[in-house]
């Protein structure tokens, strides 16, 4: 299965799709930046040509972890849900805080980027189109996130959140100091939402690989409505190195994925079982 190339088109209406599991799974895995769509009118704010843009996606997308997260989902004893982001992260990237973080907005990498993974300008948009940004495709996305999570606490008694993402074996200019070191696997963390034992479940299901924690990334993800919601939601990242699944032509290699899709899929059958246990 080889990449596509820059894909667009106003048919991404809806910024998300949701992928059912089952009636008592307490798994959610999210996959904010799988996709390469781009609508037509936000394309046309970008100054990159159609060669320099599909460049860039392949930096920037988390590359078939949307591939992943369904034969994970497929295996599983007990269906994980699965939340898809349908449209590029150069639309609006759905994880980034629209408040504002000083080092990623400086970088031009904030909820709207502006900069390319090299530097160089992406688009200028005006505070009008960044609105309208957000409320097309960012709170929609973000509201629906946090109603599945509500439902899931509803139907299951708690969530997790494992936030599926990938990374190029090299670096890329954007990224700080601390992302030089390149695990197979990385797994993010927050001392809130995660707590030891799923941390250990995770370390247990992935030990075919070299892991590390809080590398190349640190932190994971909760919908920011429900970021003090301590007792029933507990969230972790799972950061796959590209190499591991991809070759050098940015082709997925579906043999060189079963090891992951086999840890995966162990880490979320244990969080369901303890899950069972517990009720």
């Amino acid at each position: 299965m080889t990449m596509s190339a820059t894909s667009r088109g106003d048919q991404a209406s809806r910024s998300f799709g949701i992928i059912p599991g089952d009636p008592e799974s307490t798994v959610i895995i999210h996959v904010p930046h799988a996709s390469r769509l781009i609508p037509d009118a936000v394309r046309a704010g970008i100054f990159l040509d159609d060669a320099a843009l599909d460049r860039e996606l392949d930096v920037v997308t988390d590359a078939c972890t949307d591939v992943i997260a369904m034969m994970t989902a497929a295996r599983a004893p007990v269906r994980p849900w699965v939340f898809v982001n349908s449209c590029s992260r150069l639309v609006v990237d759905p994880e980034r805080n629209p408040d504002g973080h000083k080092y990623l907005d400086a970088a031009g990498l904030g909820v709207v980027y502006t900069s390319t993974s090299d530097g160089f300008v992406l688009r200028d948009p005006s505070d009008d189109e960044v609105s309208g940004l957000l409320v097309q495709y960012f709170e929609p996305y973000v509201a629906a996130l946090t109603e599945l999570v509500d439902q899931r606490v509803a139907a299951a008694g708690r969530v997790v959140v494992i936030d599926l993402h990938s990374y190029p074996l090299d670096a890329v200019k954007f990224e700080p100091i601390t992302a030089m070191v390149r695990p197979e696997i990385g797994l993010g963390t927050d001392e809130a939402h995660t707590p030891p034992e799923l941390l250990e479940a995770a370390r247990t299901a992935f030990a075919p690989f070299h892991i590390d924690q809080d590398t190349p990334y640190e932190g994971c993800y909760v919908p920011p409505a429900r970021n003090e919601v301590r007792n029933h939601i507990q969230a972790l990242t799972v950061e796959l190195r590209r190499d591991l699944y991809m070759d050098h032509d940015l082709s997925f290699v579906e043999p060189a994925v079963e090891p992951i899709v086999a840890s995966l899929s162990a880490l979320v059958n244990d969080i369901d079982q303890h899950a069972a246990i517990r009720r």
